[in-house]
């Protein structure tokens, strides 16, 4: 869950305010996590397969690369759109009763629509403090692994993120590292995930190349480096595939 994550680093893109009644549509998947809390909510997600019920109170999180089906009745939220570096998830999360975090929200919409000098400094903070928050009340001791994961999926995820810049690492080193054979390897992460080990490497990759383009000090061809390609042409490829334009065309807040 990533609210049960300690080290995070955002990249704020939005601070939205919606007032909707009687709508249904399906949103496409998109390229970056979006927190949201409802002061009114009678609505129903349908995600991969679930259905999800939210009411007044109800903060959550969508991840990347996710679409779902939206049908709500009543819906007033704040909701923020960000990149998170450096981490993957391809969980909604949900937590209820969390009015509390509301004036939070309120000011950071505030900051956004004002637009004074710093707005984006102050809004960013917020979304840092709403999720200190929401980490401390739930974490006083560590997590031995995120909720609603296998220690094996859990050390898995752990494997892939302390060595996806090596060339070497794919679902063959994952399986060994786990003393698994590659099917059942990818037969947890497809339980637990809802997808394969390879694309959970490959977003990794993704996401840190595209932190990485953002910063602006590097070529292309280092970026490839540095996340785990040993051909430039082919990170390029896999590059516009997971985003739809190509690395050259990567710039602070896309």
């Amino acid at each position: 869950m990533i609210f049960d994550q300690d080290n995070l680093q955002f990249q704020l893109l939005d601070v939205l305010w919606f007032d909707e009644s009687n709508v249904a549509y399906r949103t496409r998947a998109r390229t970056f996590f979006a927190l949201s809390l409802r002061m009114e909510g009678d609505t129903d997600v349908e995600l991969r397969g679930r259905d999800i019920h939210f009411t007044a109170g109800d903060l959550a999180c969508f991840p990347p690369n996710t679409e779902y089906t939206r049908r709500s009745r009543r819906d007033i939220m704040i909701v923020f759109h960000f990149y998170v570096q450096d981490y993957v998830s391809y969980e909604l999360d949900v937590l209820h009763d969390m009015e509390h975090l509301l004036p939070m929200f309120r000011d950071a919409l505030h900051e956004w629509q004002e637009r004074r000098p710093g707005y984006r400094y102050r809004a960013a903070a917020l979304l840092y403090s709403i999720f200190a928050q929401v980490y401390a009340a739930r974490n006083p001791t560590p997590s031995a692994h995120p909720q609603n994961l296998s220690p094996t999926v859990a050390e898995g995820i752990r494997y892939l993120r302390a060595n996806f810049a090596d060339p070497g690492c794919n679902v063959e080193a994952l399986a060994e590292h786990l003393h698994m054979s590659e099917t059942y390897v990818r037969r947890l992460f497809m339980r637990d995930l809802g997808v394969s080990p390879k694309r959970c490497l490959s977003d990794l990759r993704m996401e840190r190349a595209q932190s990485l383009l953002n910063a602006g000090y590097d070529t292309v061809a280092a970026v490839a480096e540095q996340v785990g390609f040993r051909d430039a042409k082919n990170f390029a490829t896999a590059f516009k595939k997971r985003f739809g334009y190509p690395p050259s065309a990567q710039t602070y807040g896309m």
